[in-house]
């Protein structure tokens, strides 16, 4: 048992007197118990009599017994509100009234509040704000809003405001009318005319005719601008999206024109496109795509994708063959265009026919230099050269539509081409400017060691001005062909033939004056020899009147590597007498 002896228990008796007695104190040298003093509450900054709808309070509290615990704050006579804080910014609605009332207490650590409250009394007002378009929320040209212009069903109209004294606004519309019933629920500061299934919040779909948008303002004391905004357009229903497949790439690189491409073996074939949907013209706003990708065979089969705003659009791993993609756009009307694109990946191990020819014609059919020959013409003639053999004929500028070269889905299976230009105007083929040719005969010349084909691929070249200099890429030539153009006269020469040489011995083949127009006078105007620059065989050279500079001179040549052989002609076959040899030659030396 432990025992208090008289002075601790009169300590003892002091202390529960204390905590009995709450906040009261006992001051030095005085025995007598004080009772806890309220706190008092100040308010440090206050607004004027007449003030801006947004005000800031700031106060603060004070207890000479104690501590601040917290605050009750009231507005026009409402319900205490309990705080921490020691400051507030109010937003006042004018329609409220102009006189208001606000009122701070403080609470001390003992529960006791301040009786006389802070307060302090004023109005407040509002300057009215003003309406305006966003810059790019109404159409404009030069910055101007446009007078009644045409735009489609679909419209986005954009409002902001101008105010001296707020920052938080909110706005309504209607159309055609400015009465109070017409008037929207107010909302944010984008009115879409747009199917709502398309865009959530959508207003629906404008009709057809001409409207007037009027739009309003209000900010945060409830003050409306008393001058609406307005704008007044026609709605046409016949405009529509412009789609445009802006990239198309196969393995990183751009596709040709006609998306076709050679597979790369031990590569996967990723196809990567990107498009863009042009509203501009009638002012609408872009509603998304939806595509299918699909097998050629399968398309029935398919389904399209969900509407998404993604614009690159990527297929990886792809076999080799035939493919569509279909893209469907849509504006925010709900109008849709669709473009479509046939993928065609070429596999020349497994799809090029070592026995297939292909027969391609540069031709202006009739318009070019010299005014003839026709397409037709030209057809004709090869198939009577060509009669007997399997083969496929090209017209160059039939290709014009999708493209201005040949690539691996017109010529990719083709083990032995023939290309003939008959026409002195323009050229194509090794042509400088026209560098996707000489993608595909770079590809096309190398297909052998890059798949792994049983026999090289076959080549003749005939044509009449595409070796000057500024024309031909060079490196190519030389490494396909074995030769580099050597000279061609300054001037018209009469009877000129190529002598058989070689494979061709006693064959010659001469100039057809009766196929050039009378004003050639029976004269070719460009004639050229060739020089090797490899082991290259020489099939005919050039002989005739006023020729000594050209005589015994090389102008065919027949050149033959492991992966490519080539037979190149320094004429147009097309005018030439009994060319039909030259080619039964390139034919046989092809092992045809």
């Amino acid at each position: 048992m432990v025992r208090l002896n008289g002075r601790a228990l009169l300590a003892l008796s002091l202390v529960i007197g204390l905590l009995s007695a709450g906040c009261g104190l006992i001051e030095p040298g005085d025995s007598e118990l004080h009772p806890n003093v309220a706190p008092e509450t100040v308010l440090t900054v206050t607004p004027p009599d007449t003030v801006n709808h947004i005000v800031a309070f700031y106060w603060y509290g004070q207890d000479e017994d104690g501590l601040i615990m917290h605050y009750e704050t009231s507005v026009d006579g409402g319900a205490w509100v309990q705080t921490t804080a020691t400051d507030t910014t109010i937003v006042f609605t004018v329609l409220d009234g102009d006189m208001h009332n606000f009122k701070v207490r403080a609470y001390d650590d003992d529960g006791a509040v301040d009786d006389s409250p802070a307060e302090v009394n004023f109005t407040v007002t509002s300057i009215a704000p003003n309406t305006i378009f966003t810059d790019d929320g109404v159409p404009k040209e030069s910055g101007i809003v446009l007078n009644n212009p045409d735009v489609g069903p679909g419209l986005t109209l954009i409002l902001d405001a101008q105010d001296v004294d707020d920052k938080n606004f909110e706005w309504r519309y209607q159309l055609n009318g400015t009465d109070e019933a017409g008037w929207s629920d107010w909302q944010d500061s984008v009115f879409a005319f747009a199917d709502p299934e398309i865009i959530e919040g959508g207003l629906g779909i404008l009709p057809e005719g001409t409207h007037t948008f009027y739009g309003q303002v209000r900010d945060a004391a409830g003050v409306i601008d008393p001058t609406p905004v307005e704008f007044t357009f026609t709605v046409d229903p016949m405009f529509e999206p412009e789609l445009n497949i802006t990239t198309a790439e196969f393995n990183l690189f751009p596709m040709y024109a006609d998306y076709s491409a050679f597979t790369l073996p031990n590569l996967e074939n990723d196809i990567h496109f990107e498009a863009a949907i042009d509203v501009s013209e009638y002012w609408g706003s872009f509603g998304g795509f939806s595509y299918l990708w699909a097998e050629a065979d399968q398309v029935a089969e398919m389904a399209y994708s969900e509407w998404g705003f993604d614009t690159e659009f990527d297929f990886n791993d792809q076999a080799p063959g035939q493919y569509w993609f279909i893209l469907k756009a849509r504006d925010t009307a709900g109008t849709e265009v669709a473009d479509s694109i046939y993928v065609d990946i070429v596999n020349p191990a497994t799809e090029l026919d070592p026995n297939a020819v292909l027969v391609i014609h540069e031709t202006r059919n009739g318009t070019g230099r010299p005014g003839s020959p026709t397409s037709e013409q030209v057809v004709a003639y090869y198939d009577s050269m060509l009669a007997g053999r399997t083969y496929d004929t090209v017209v160059y500028r039939d290709l014009f539509d999708q493209q201005t070269y040949v690539s691996p889905g017109v010529a990719g299976r083709y083990g032995t081409i023939i290309w003939v230009d008959d026409d002195a105007t323009e050229h194509f083929i090794f042509s400088q400017g026209h560098e996707d040719n000489l993608d595909f005969l770079a590809a096309y010349s190398a297909l052998r060691s890059t798949y792994s084909l049983d026999a090289p691929v076959h080549l003749v070249l005939s044509t009449w001005d595409i070796y000057a200099q500024d024309r031909y890429d060079e490196d190519l030539m030389e490494s396909i062909f074995g030769v580099a153009p050597a000279l061609t006269n300054a001037g018209d020469r009469t009877y000129i033939k190529g002598v058989g040489v070689g494979p061709l011995a006693g064959e010659e083949i001469q100039v057809n004056a009766d196929k050039l127009p009378s004003s050639f006078n029976g004269m070719l105007n460009k004639i050229w020899t060739f020089e090797a620059l490899g082991e290259a065989t020489v099939l005919t050279t050039w002989q005739g009147e006023d020729t000594a500079d050209l005589d015994g001179q090389p102008n065919a040549y027949y050149y033959a590597q492991e992966d490519i052989e080539t037979v190149i002609l320094g004429y147009p076959l097309y005018f030439m007498d009994n060319s039909a040899v030259m080619l039964d030659a390139a034919m046989e030396l092809f092992g045809f």
